[in-house]
Protein backbone atom coordinates (compact mmCIF):
# COMPACT_ATOMS: atom_id res chain seq x y z
CA UNK A 1 0.00 0.00 0.00
CA UNK A 2 2.78 2.38 0.92
CA UNK A 3 4.56 1.52 -2.31
CA UNK A 4 1.43 2.25 -4.34
CA UNK A 5 0.97 5.62 -2.57
CA UNK A 6 4.59 6.52 -3.26
CA UNK A 7 4.12 5.73 -6.96
CA UNK A 8 1.00 7.92 -7.15
CA UNK A 9 2.74 10.84 -5.40
CA UNK A 10 5.72 10.47 -7.74
CA UNK A 11 3.47 10.49 -10.81
CA UNK A 12 1.69 13.63 -9.62
CA UNK A 13 5.02 15.35 -8.98
CA UNK A 14 6.22 14.32 -12.41
CA UNK A 15 3.06 15.78 -14.00
CA UNK A 16 3.70 19.13 -12.34
CA UNK A 17 7.34 19.09 -13.45
CA UNK A 18 6.37 18.30 -17.04
CA UNK A 19 3.66 20.96 -17.00
CA UNK A 20 6.11 23.51 -15.66
CA UNK A 21 8.64 22.67 -18.36
CA UNK A 22 6.22 22.84 -21.29
CA UNK A 23 7.41 25.06 -24.13
CA UNK A 24 5.63 28.41 -24.24
CA UNK A 25 4.15 29.00 -27.70
CA UNK A 26 5.56 31.79 -29.92
CA UNK A 27 2.18 33.55 -29.78
CA UNK A 28 2.26 33.64 -25.96
CA UNK A 29 5.87 34.85 -25.99
CA UNK A 30 4.95 37.58 -28.45
CA UNK A 31 2.02 38.73 -26.31
CA UNK A 32 4.15 38.73 -23.16
CA UNK A 33 6.77 40.85 -24.92
CA UNK A 34 4.08 43.28 -26.13
CA UNK A 35 2.74 43.56 -22.58
CA UNK A 36 6.21 44.22 -21.25
CA UNK A 37 6.70 46.91 -23.92
CA UNK A 38 3.40 48.48 -22.89
CA UNK A 39 4.65 48.74 -19.31
CA UNK A 40 2.42 46.03 -17.84
CA UNK A 41 4.13 44.60 -14.79
CA UNK A 42 3.70 40.88 -14.20
CA UNK A 43 1.23 40.48 -11.32
CA UNK A 44 1.81 37.91 -8.59
CA UNK A 45 -0.45 34.88 -8.48
CA UNK A 46 -2.12 36.29 -5.36
CA UNK A 47 -3.26 39.28 -7.44
CA UNK A 48 -3.73 37.77 -10.89
CA UNK A 49 -6.98 35.90 -11.19
CA UNK A 50 -8.22 36.99 -7.77
CA UNK A 51 -11.79 37.07 -9.13
CA UNK A 52 -11.38 33.79 -11.05
CA UNK A 53 -13.05 31.16 -8.91
CA UNK A 54 -11.36 28.16 -10.51
CA UNK A 55 -8.04 28.91 -12.17
CA UNK A 56 -7.70 25.31 -13.42
CA UNK A 57 -11.05 25.60 -15.20
CA UNK A 58 -9.97 28.94 -16.64
CA UNK A 59 -6.71 27.49 -17.99
CA UNK A 60 -8.62 24.54 -19.46
CA UNK A 61 -10.49 26.99 -21.74
CA UNK A 62 -7.24 27.87 -23.51
CA UNK A 63 -6.11 30.80 -21.35
CA UNK A 64 -2.32 30.31 -21.57
CA UNK A 65 -1.04 31.65 -18.25
CA UNK A 66 -2.30 32.35 -14.73
CA UNK A 67 -0.78 35.84 -14.87
CA UNK A 68 -2.93 36.95 -17.81
CA UNK A 69 -6.36 37.43 -16.17
CA UNK A 70 -6.44 40.74 -14.34
CA UNK A 71 -3.26 42.23 -15.83
CA UNK A 72 -5.05 45.21 -17.47
CA UNK A 73 -4.71 43.69 -20.96
CA UNK A 74 -7.69 42.22 -22.77
CA UNK A 75 -6.67 38.69 -23.81
CA UNK A 76 -8.99 36.96 -26.27
CA UNK A 77 -7.92 33.50 -25.03
CA UNK A 78 -9.05 34.33 -21.48
CA UNK A 79 -12.18 36.26 -22.41
CA UNK A 80 -14.78 33.78 -21.17
CA UNK A 81 -17.01 33.20 -18.16
CA UNK A 82 -14.64 30.65 -16.56
CA UNK A 83 -11.88 33.30 -16.51
CA UNK A 84 -14.33 36.02 -15.43
CA UNK A 85 -13.84 37.57 -18.85
CA UNK A 86 -10.08 37.90 -18.39
CA UNK A 87 -10.73 38.92 -14.79
CA UNK A 88 -12.48 42.09 -15.92
CA UNK A 89 -9.95 43.06 -18.58
CA UNK A 90 -12.41 42.52 -21.46
CA UNK A 91 -15.88 43.72 -22.35
CA UNK A 92 -18.19 40.90 -21.29
CA UNK A 93 -19.81 40.36 -24.65
CA UNK A 94 -16.35 39.88 -26.17
CA UNK A 95 -17.22 41.87 -29.25
CA UNK A 96 -14.43 42.07 -31.82
CA UNK A 97 -12.65 45.25 -32.86
CA UNK A 98 -13.35 46.73 -36.25
CA UNK A 99 -10.91 46.35 -39.13
CA UNK A 100 -9.15 49.57 -38.15
CA UNK A 101 -8.81 48.35 -34.54
CA UNK A 102 -11.48 50.64 -33.13
CA UNK A 103 -14.31 49.98 -30.68
CA UNK A 104 -17.46 51.99 -30.12
CA UNK A 105 -17.05 52.46 -26.37
CA UNK A 106 -13.97 50.41 -25.51
CA UNK A 107 -10.24 50.23 -26.21
CA UNK A 108 -9.14 47.65 -28.77
CA UNK A 109 -6.63 45.26 -27.20
CA UNK A 110 -5.46 42.04 -28.84
CA UNK A 111 -8.46 42.00 -31.17
CA UNK A 112 -11.09 42.32 -28.44
CA UNK A 113 -12.87 45.39 -27.10
CA UNK A 114 -11.80 46.07 -23.52
CA UNK A 115 -12.61 48.76 -20.96
CA UNK A 116 -10.95 51.98 -22.11
CA UNK A 117 -11.14 53.56 -18.66
CA UNK A 118 -8.85 51.16 -16.82
CA UNK A 119 -6.94 49.35 -19.54
CA UNK A 120 -3.65 50.21 -21.16
CA UNK A 121 -3.24 50.58 -24.89
CA UNK A 122 -2.19 47.39 -26.64
CA UNK A 123 1.29 48.67 -27.42
CA UNK A 124 3.70 51.43 -26.66
CA UNK A 125 6.21 52.61 -29.25
CA UNK A 126 8.34 54.24 -26.54
CA UNK A 127 8.07 54.66 -22.77
CA UNK A 128 9.60 57.72 -21.12
CA UNK A 129 10.16 58.51 -17.43
CA UNK A 130 10.74 62.17 -16.54
CA UNK A 131 11.51 63.91 -13.26
CA UNK A 132 10.50 67.56 -12.84
CA UNK A 133 12.97 69.65 -14.82
CA UNK A 134 13.97 66.86 -17.20
CA UNK A 135 13.69 66.92 -20.99
CA UNK A 136 14.18 64.21 -23.62
CA UNK A 137 13.71 63.39 -27.29
CA UNK A 138 11.08 60.70 -28.01
CA UNK A 139 10.40 58.67 -31.16
CA UNK A 140 13.27 60.50 -32.80
CA UNK A 141 11.36 63.74 -33.21
CA UNK A 142 9.32 64.84 -30.19
CA UNK A 143 10.88 67.22 -27.64
CA UNK A 144 9.37 66.41 -24.24
CA UNK A 145 9.85 68.59 -21.15
CA UNK A 146 8.69 68.32 -17.54
CA UNK A 147 8.68 72.09 -16.95
CA UNK A 148 9.23 73.27 -13.36
CA UNK A 149 7.56 76.44 -12.14
CA UNK A 150 8.46 76.78 -8.46
CA UNK A 151 7.47 80.40 -7.98
CA UNK A 152 4.29 81.33 -6.09
CA UNK A 153 1.26 80.35 -8.13
CA UNK A 154 3.32 78.46 -10.71
CA UNK A 155 2.41 74.91 -11.69
CA UNK A 156 4.63 72.22 -13.22
CA UNK A 157 3.43 71.02 -16.61
CA UNK A 158 4.27 68.55 -19.38
CA UNK A 159 5.23 70.11 -22.71
CA UNK A 160 5.64 68.21 -25.99
CA UNK A 161 6.85 70.14 -29.03
CA UNK A 162 5.53 73.33 -27.48
CA UNK A 163 2.10 71.87 -26.74
CA UNK A 164 1.13 71.96 -23.06
CA UNK A 165 -0.49 68.58 -22.36
CA UNK A 166 -1.34 68.61 -18.66
CA UNK A 167 -0.35 69.68 -15.15
CA UNK A 168 0.73 66.54 -13.22
CA UNK A 169 -0.56 68.01 -9.95
CA UNK A 170 -4.13 68.07 -11.28
CA UNK A 171 -4.23 65.07 -13.64
CA UNK A 172 -3.29 61.50 -12.67
CA UNK A 173 -4.42 59.59 -15.78
CA UNK A 174 -5.43 60.23 -19.36
CA UNK A 175 -4.51 59.98 -23.02
CA UNK A 176 -3.63 63.02 -25.09
CA UNK A 177 -3.31 63.32 -28.87
CA UNK A 178 -0.67 65.67 -30.25
CA UNK A 179 -1.42 67.82 -33.28
CA UNK A 180 0.80 65.38 -35.21
CA UNK A 181 -1.53 62.52 -34.21
CA UNK A 182 0.86 60.81 -31.78
CA UNK A 183 -0.85 59.52 -28.63
CA UNK A 184 0.65 60.28 -25.23
CA UNK A 185 -0.70 58.29 -22.29
CA UNK A 186 -0.03 58.81 -18.59
CA UNK A 187 1.12 55.46 -17.18
CA UNK A 188 2.26 56.65 -13.74
CA UNK A 189 2.29 60.00 -11.97
CA UNK A 190 4.24 60.50 -8.74
CA UNK A 191 3.55 63.71 -6.80
CA UNK A 192 5.36 64.10 -3.47
CA UNK A 193 4.70 67.67 -2.44
CA UNK A 194 6.65 67.65 0.83
CA UNK A 195 10.18 69.12 0.99
CA UNK A 196 12.55 67.00 -1.07
CA UNK A 197 9.71 64.92 -2.50
CA UNK A 198 9.86 63.59 -6.06
CA UNK A 199 7.74 64.62 -9.01
CA UNK A 200 7.89 62.04 -11.77
CA UNK A 201 5.72 60.90 -14.67
CA UNK A 202 5.85 57.80 -16.83
CA UNK A 203 4.49 58.37 -20.34
CA UNK A 204 3.65 56.08 -23.25
CA UNK A 205 4.17 57.47 -26.76
CA UNK A 206 2.25 55.55 -29.38
CA UNK A 207 1.14 55.44 -33.02
CA UNK A 208 3.39 57.95 -34.77
CA UNK A 209 1.52 58.78 -37.98
CA UNK A 210 2.91 59.35 -41.43
CA UNK A 211 2.58 62.94 -42.62
CA UNK A 212 -0.41 63.00 -44.94
CA UNK A 213 0.21 65.99 -47.16
CA UNK A 214 0.08 65.55 -50.92
CA UNK A 215 0.79 69.22 -51.49
CA UNK A 216 3.28 71.47 -49.68
CA UNK A 217 4.20 71.81 -46.01
CA UNK A 218 5.21 75.23 -44.67
CA UNK A 219 6.32 76.40 -41.20
CA UNK A 220 5.78 80.02 -40.19
CA UNK A 221 6.89 82.03 -37.19
CA UNK A 222 4.77 84.99 -36.10
CA UNK A 223 5.43 87.81 -38.56
CA UNK A 224 6.55 85.56 -41.42
CA UNK A 225 5.03 85.40 -44.89
CA UNK A 226 5.69 83.13 -47.87
CA UNK A 227 4.35 81.89 -51.19
CA UNK A 228 2.90 78.36 -51.22
CA UNK A 229 2.09 76.12 -54.19
CA UNK A 230 3.30 78.95 -56.37
CA UNK A 231 0.10 80.97 -55.94
CA UNK A 232 -0.97 81.39 -52.30
CA UNK A 233 0.32 84.29 -50.21
CA UNK A 234 0.46 83.07 -46.61
CA UNK A 235 1.05 85.35 -43.62
CA UNK A 236 1.35 84.78 -39.87
CA UNK A 237 0.12 88.26 -38.93
CA UNK A 238 1.35 89.69 -35.61
CA UNK A 239 -0.92 92.00 -33.64
CA UNK A 240 0.94 92.82 -30.42
CA UNK A 241 -1.13 95.80 -29.36
CA UNK A 242 -3.61 95.53 -26.48
CA UNK A 243 -6.55 93.36 -27.53
CA UNK A 244 -4.88 92.28 -30.76
CA UNK A 245 -4.63 88.63 -31.74
CA UNK A 246 -2.21 86.96 -34.13
CA UNK A 247 -3.90 85.25 -37.10
CA UNK A 248 -3.16 83.22 -40.20
CA UNK A 249 -4.08 84.91 -43.46
CA UNK A 250 -4.03 83.25 -46.88
CA UNK A 251 -4.68 85.37 -49.95
CA UNK A 252 -6.44 87.87 -47.72
CA UNK A 253 -8.68 85.25 -46.10
CA UNK A 254 -8.34 85.03 -42.31
CA UNK A 255 -8.25 81.32 -41.49
CA UNK A 256 -7.79 81.11 -37.72
CA UNK A 257 -6.17 82.58 -34.61
CA UNK A 258 -3.42 80.19 -33.45
CA UNK A 259 -3.98 81.12 -29.80
CA UNK A 260 -7.51 79.69 -29.92
CA UNK A 261 -7.22 76.80 -32.40
CA UNK A 262 -4.74 73.92 -32.15
CA UNK A 263 -6.01 71.66 -34.95
CA UNK A 264 -8.32 71.77 -37.94
CA UNK A 265 -8.67 71.82 -41.71
CA UNK A 266 -9.77 74.88 -43.63
CA UNK A 267 -10.86 75.19 -47.26
CA UNK A 268 -9.93 78.33 -49.15
CA UNK A 269 -12.40 79.90 -51.54
CA UNK A 270 -10.21 78.48 -54.33
CA UNK A 271 -10.80 74.97 -52.96
CA UNK A 272 -7.28 74.40 -51.58
CA UNK A 273 -7.25 72.64 -48.21
CA UNK A 274 -5.11 74.04 -45.39
CA UNK A 275 -4.49 71.69 -42.46
CA UNK A 276 -2.88 72.57 -39.13
CA UNK A 277 -0.10 70.04 -38.54
CA UNK A 278 1.51 71.67 -35.50
CA UNK A 279 0.88 74.80 -33.47
CA UNK A 280 3.43 76.13 -30.98
CA UNK A 281 2.27 78.86 -28.58
CA UNK A 282 4.77 80.03 -25.96
CA UNK A 283 3.20 83.10 -24.41
CA UNK A 284 5.97 83.90 -21.94
CA UNK A 285 8.54 86.63 -22.70
CA UNK A 286 10.70 85.57 -25.63
CA UNK A 287 8.52 82.53 -26.35
CA UNK A 288 7.97 81.30 -29.88
CA UNK A 289 4.77 81.31 -31.92
CA UNK A 290 4.94 78.94 -34.85
CA UNK A 291 2.54 76.96 -37.00
CA UNK A 292 3.15 74.11 -39.43
CA UNK A 293 0.58 73.96 -42.24
CA UNK A 294 -0.19 71.53 -45.03
CA UNK A 295 -1.53 72.97 -48.28
CA UNK A 296 -3.22 70.16 -50.15
CA UNK A 297 -5.35 69.31 -53.17
CA UNK A 298 -4.91 72.40 -55.30
CA UNK A 299 -7.93 72.30 -57.61
CA UNK A 300 -7.98 73.01 -61.30
CA UNK A 301 -9.85 76.18 -62.13
CA UNK A 302 -13.32 75.00 -63.06
CA UNK A 303 -14.54 77.75 -65.33
CA UNK A 304 -15.63 77.03 -68.88
CA UNK A 305 -16.32 80.68 -69.55
CA UNK A 306 -14.31 83.76 -68.54
CA UNK A 307 -12.53 84.61 -65.27
CA UNK A 308 -12.33 88.24 -64.18
CA UNK A 309 -10.67 89.91 -61.15
CA UNK A 310 -12.02 93.22 -59.85
CA UNK A 311 -10.77 95.62 -57.21
CA UNK A 312 -13.29 97.82 -55.40
CA UNK A 313 -14.28 100.60 -57.83
CA UNK A 314 -13.38 98.66 -60.99
CA UNK A 315 -15.68 97.85 -63.89
CA UNK A 316 -15.23 95.75 -67.03
CA UNK A 317 -17.00 93.93 -69.84
CA UNK A 318 -17.27 90.13 -69.62
CA UNK A 319 -18.14 87.59 -72.33
CA UNK A 320 -18.53 90.59 -74.64
CA UNK A 321 -21.97 91.45 -73.32
CA UNK A 322 -22.02 91.79 -69.50
CA UNK A 323 -21.13 95.03 -67.75
CA UNK A 324 -19.63 94.17 -64.34
CA UNK A 325 -18.91 96.68 -61.57
CA UNK A 326 -17.40 96.38 -58.08
CA UNK A 327 -19.34 99.36 -56.64
CA UNK A 328 -17.70 101.24 -53.75
CA UNK A 329 -19.86 102.85 -51.08
CA UNK A 330 -17.51 104.39 -48.53
CA UNK A 331 -19.99 106.61 -46.74
CA UNK A 332 -21.30 105.73 -43.28
CA UNK A 333 -23.58 102.73 -43.52
CA UNK A 334 -22.68 102.07 -47.15
CA UNK A 335 -21.61 98.60 -48.34
CA UNK A 336 -19.63 97.63 -51.44
CA UNK A 337 -21.50 95.34 -53.85
CA UNK A 338 -21.14 93.51 -57.16
CA UNK A 339 -23.37 94.71 -59.98
CA UNK A 340 -23.86 92.91 -63.31
CA UNK A 341 -26.01 94.60 -65.96
CA UNK A 342 -27.81 96.53 -63.21
CA UNK A 343 -28.48 93.42 -61.09
CA UNK A 344 -27.02 93.50 -57.57
CA UNK A 345 -25.52 90.03 -56.97
CA UNK A 346 -23.95 90.18 -53.49
CA UNK A 347 -22.04 92.26 -50.94
CA UNK A 348 -18.46 90.89 -50.74
CA UNK A 349 -18.18 91.82 -47.06
CA UNK A 350 -20.94 89.35 -46.18
CA UNK A 351 -20.50 86.55 -48.74
CA UNK A 352 -17.28 84.58 -49.35
CA UNK A 353 -18.54 81.91 -51.75
CA UNK A 354 -21.53 81.15 -53.93
CA UNK A 355 -22.96 80.89 -57.45
CA UNK A 356 -25.49 83.36 -58.84
CA UNK A 357 -27.64 83.10 -61.98
CA UNK A 358 -28.33 86.27 -63.97
CA UNK A 359 -31.73 86.87 -65.51
CA UNK A 360 -30.07 86.05 -68.85
CA UNK A 361 -29.15 82.58 -67.54
CA UNK A 362 -25.40 83.22 -67.22
CA UNK A 363 -23.88 81.76 -64.06
CA UNK A 364 -21.53 83.90 -61.93
CA UNK A 365 -19.39 82.02 -59.43
CA UNK A 366 -17.25 83.55 -56.66
CA UNK A 367 -13.75 82.04 -56.96
CA UNK A 368 -11.88 84.32 -54.53
CA UNK A 369 -12.92 87.14 -52.23
CA UNK A 370 -10.31 89.32 -50.52
CA UNK A 371 -11.50 91.65 -47.77
CA UNK A 372 -8.85 93.70 -45.94
CA UNK A 373 -10.81 96.18 -43.86
CA UNK A 374 -7.87 97.96 -42.24
CA UNK A 375 -6.59 101.30 -43.58
CA UNK A 376 -5.11 100.79 -47.04
CA UNK A 377 -6.37 97.21 -47.23
CA UNK A 378 -7.48 95.66 -50.53
CA UNK A 379 -10.95 94.57 -51.58
CA UNK A 380 -10.88 92.22 -54.53
CA UNK A 381 -13.06 89.49 -56.01
CA UNK A 382 -12.37 86.90 -58.68
CA UNK A 383 -15.44 85.75 -60.59
CA UNK A 384 -16.21 83.07 -63.14
CA UNK A 385 -18.81 83.87 -65.83
CA UNK A 386 -20.08 80.71 -67.49
CA UNK A 387 -22.75 79.39 -69.83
Amino acid sequence: MKKMLLIIVSLIALMFIVAGCQEVSPEVKETNLAKEKAGIEKPTKSIAGQAVNNMAACLNTGCPQESWPGDKWCDAQCNNAACNFDDGDCQKDGSSCSENHQCESFQCSNGICGDIVVKLTSSCDEILILNAGDSALVLGGHNVQYVKQDYAGGAHFIDVDGETLFEPSTVSAGTYVLSSGTEVKIMDNLQQDYAGGEHQVKLCFNNEPQVDCAGEVVSLNAGDSTLVLGVHNVQYVKQDYAGGAHFIGVDGETLFEPSTVSAGTYVLSSGTEVKIMANLQQDYAGGEHQVKLCFNNEPQVDCAGEVVSLNAGDSTSVLGVHNVQYVKQDYAGGAHFIDVDGETLFEPSTVSAGTYVLSSGTEVKIMDNLQQDYAGGEHQVRLCFEN
